[in-house]
């Protein structure tokens, strides 16, 4: 996970789907890159068993640059507004102000 962290400053795409990212170690590479990558536009982070809390940091770092992404896919991880309340409502405002920001989507 480190190479590809590593060498994704000039990734287009990342699809990662059906991989296990449930490590904070991993979602933290995952964050510095997004929020430096200027040249991707295509991430798939479906199906990784992503808690709310990561997905609010994931979409934190998106928020920092959000011009080239065209697809985000993160269906299939779990948002619990009943335990995880405070994360699943910054996903989802991140999420919003992504879309609003963005001049691809």
């Amino acid at each position: 996970m480190e190479s590809i962290c590593t060498h994704a400053t000039r990734c287009l795409k990342l699809k990662l789907s059906n991989f296990s990212l449930h490590y904070p170690l991993v979602i933290n590479m995952l964050y510095e890159n997004f929020k430096t990558n200027l040249m991707m536009y295509l991430i798939d982070l479906s199906w990784t068993n992503l808690s709310p809390k990561m997905m609010a940091q994931i979409t934190d770092a998106l928020v920092i640059n959000p011009n080239k992404i065209r697809t985000l896919n993160m269906s299939y991880n779990s948002l619990n507004f009943k335990e995880e309340e405070e994360h699943s409502i910054q996903f989802v405002e991140n999420i919003v102000e992504i879309m609003s920001e963005s001049k691809s989507i």
